[in-house]
């Protein structure tokens, strides 16, 4: 996992791991406000890199099994077509968010499906309790715990009336593909542990 957020998207996946109890989940933090292209060549890098050192220590089975790029498009309109080519061409998967990630933790506490800022996003969700605001920021995740499916289930009736009305991305103000990297990062840890529950 490759994402430009330092503090917000890291805190969350961090959250994700705990709760499902899956050690394999790393996430690499690229620089704050790395470019969308620059944060898929950095996860291209990382994931040649790990294929390398695990045929070098004749350990091929040793390797990602998936290789996530989160995206922001706020700040990134005119950058995210070229990296979501990139990303399709280098087999790396994409949870983009629009207008940021936080439109994704909004959803796990209210509706929101009207055109966002990212400062919008951030004091909304800011104000429903689930960021602060602080320095550095940080996620209430006891304000997301339960909320999963919630939060799905937004984002895909948000999809279903992009799609609708014909608006793709970056039009697609909100959305966010977040639902679908933690669908397969609860899918990884039901296989390694099928008899427990898994709740986000």
């Amino acid at each position: 996992m490759v994402c430009g957020g330092r503090v917000l998207e890291a805190a969350y996946l961090a959250y994700v791991a705990a709760k499902l109890r899956t050690p394999g989940l790393r996430v690499e933090i690229a620089p704050s406000g790395t470019d969308p292209v620059s944060l898929v060549r950095e996860a291209i890098r990382l994931r040649d890199k790990e294929n390398r050192d695990a045929r070098s220590a004749n350990d091929t089975r040793n390797v990602f099994d998936t290789v996530w790029v989160m995206l922001d498009v706020d700040g990134f309109v005119d950058r995210i077509a070229a990296a979501l080519l990139l990303a399709e061409r280098n087999d790396i998967r994409c949870a983009v968010s629009n207008p940021s990630f936080e439109i994704w933790l909004l959803w796990h506490k209210v509706d929101a499906d009207l055109h966002l800022s990212r400062v919008e996003a951030f004091r909304w969700a800011e104000r429903c309790g689930i960021v602060q605001a602080s320095i550095p920021k940080s996620i209430q995740t006891h304000a997301l715990t339960g909320q999963f499916n919630k939060a799905r289930d937004r984002a895909v009736l948000t999809d279903t009336m992009h799609s609708r009305e014909g608006r793709t991305n970056p039009q697609n103000n909100p959305s966010s593909d977040v639902h679908i990297l933690i669908d397969e990062i609860v899918r990884g840890a039901a296989l390694a542990r099928t008899e427990e529950d898994l709740m986000l």
